[in-house]
């Protein structure tokens, strides 16, 4: 049976989101999905989740 990957810790968080507090950006909403990663959303973020970008 495989090991799962290890969920975020809360300092790991705290220090994220003191980060952006720091460089005054505001932040608009975060999602921590299930499987560890943080998805964090500001005012000015262009990214849409209904299609690839550029990128991609």
């Amino acid at each position: 049976m495989a090991n799962r990957k290890a969920s975020p810790t809360q300092a790991a968080l705290a220090r994220v989101l003191k980060a952006f507090r720091d460089a005054d950006t505001p932040i608009t909403r975060t999602d921590v999905l299930p499987d560890g990663t943080i998805r964090i959303y500001t005012i000015n973020s262009t990214a849409t989740e209904s299609g690839p970008s550029d990128w991609d």
